[in-house]
């Protein structure tokens, strides 16, 4: 018997730059390793004219982005995220640990060409770019930018740092004759650089044009720590120590993690959700730094460990809050499902007999 795929979920307009560019994020997660299936309820809203181009490499095919023009006349490069799904503690935690393995948080030189005039960044994400980089940029070149408004990038988690490389990247590389604007949309987003980075990246331009979403009690847009904050500088302090696991994740990570990184672009937070404000409009600039600041050192406190893990979803923590209302029931585990049904439907139509009439 074939099971059958439950009805599709009406796609949600896209509404802002936003909704379109989170979308278009969690788009990158339907990239797999034999094609790219993603699921109509994201795609769509995105306004891709055309299917994007993919690009996958690095072992076992872990760096992966898509590459499209939208109906508002821009190109879209989306880059996707760390592929393991947070559905709990253990999990989210797993994915940290991995992140972290071999000092990947070093601050190596971000400029091709080995120098530090980029500033210095982190070494993971830099080689998960360079992976991607040959490929990507041969067709950035073959762009006629004078017919597109320019280039929009975006990405999620660790597709979210990748977003700030590319963009530092393009613009040393291109310069003029690369796109007319470029625009950074990141989700989710750990960070990237150290100070001369983000001094570097301002000095292109790409500053203001970059905004960071971050939902409350995420974890990951406070690593590795920031100059003028460093959230492990808190463990010292803590009187109570509610939950063990929790407290031996972060004095793990503390022990391993380099410092040294800084902050680039705007801030858009989103406070938790109350019955009385369900989804309450994003705090911006510095207030919104404080407040995220503010509520990451109470959710630690708390030991509320898996209100931390399940903060970092692209689909259920952070589709409701940019979309102001309740996630729809398609995380990235039914994305991933959707792709090896699609994938074992091909394998088995092409195994079966054919007949003659």
């Amino acid at each position: 018997m074939v099971a059958t795929n439950p009805a599709p979920l009406v796609p949600v307009a896209a509404t802002t730059t936003a909704q379109a560019m989170l979308d278009a994020a969690i788009c990158a997660y339907s990239i797999g390793p034999a094609g790219y299936y993603p699921s109509s309820f994201y795609s769509t809203p995105v306004g891709w004219t055309t299917p994007p181009m993919v690009f996958t490499d690095g072992p076992d095919a872990i760096n992966a982005a898509l590459l499209g023009r939208t109906g508002d006349n821009w190109a879209v490069l989306s880059l996707r995220g760390t592929l393991p799904t947070f559905d709990s503690f253990d999990s989210f935690f797993a994915f940290l640990r991995d992140w972290l393995q071999d000092d990947e948080t070093t601050l190596v030189p971000l400029a091709l060409s080995g120098d530090d005039s980029l500033g210095r960044v982190h070494q993971g994400f830099r080689n998960a770019v360079l992976s991607l980089w040959p490929s990507v940029f041969a067709q950035l070149k073959a762009i006629d930018w004078s017919r597109l408004n320019g280039l929009r990038i975006t990405g999620h988690s660790k597709g979210a740092a990748m977003a700030f490389l590319f963009a530092a990247l393009i613009k040393d590389e291109m310069g003029s004759g690369g796109p007319t604007a470029i625009e950074v949309h990141s989700f989710a987003a750990p960070l990237a650089g150290d100070p001369a980075f983000a001094a570097a990246y301002s000095g292109a331009g790409l500053g203001h044009a970059t905004m960071r979403y971050q939902a409350a009690y995420d974890l990951v847009p406070f690593l590795p720590p920031y100059t003028l904050f460093d959230l492990f500088a808190h463990i010292d302090a803590w009187d109570i120590h509610f939950d063990f696991e929790l407290d031996a994740a972060l004095l793990f990570l503390a022990a391993t993690v380099t410092r040294g990184y800084a902050l680039v672009g705007s801030l858009a937070y989103y406070p938790a959700a109350t019955p009385s404000v369900p989804f309450p409009a994003p705090l911006i600039g510095n207030p919104a730094q404080w407040r995220a600041q503010a509520d990451i050192i109470a959710a630690i406190q708390a030991g509320q460990k898996n209100l931390i893990a399940g903060a970092h979803s692209a689909t259920l923590s952070y589709w409701p809050s940019v979309f102001g209302q309740n996630p729809p029931m398609l995380p990235i585990g039914a994305l991933a499902a959707a792709y090896l049904a699609a994938f074992e439907a091909e394998a088995q139509a092409q195994a079966a007999p054919e007949y003659e009439a």
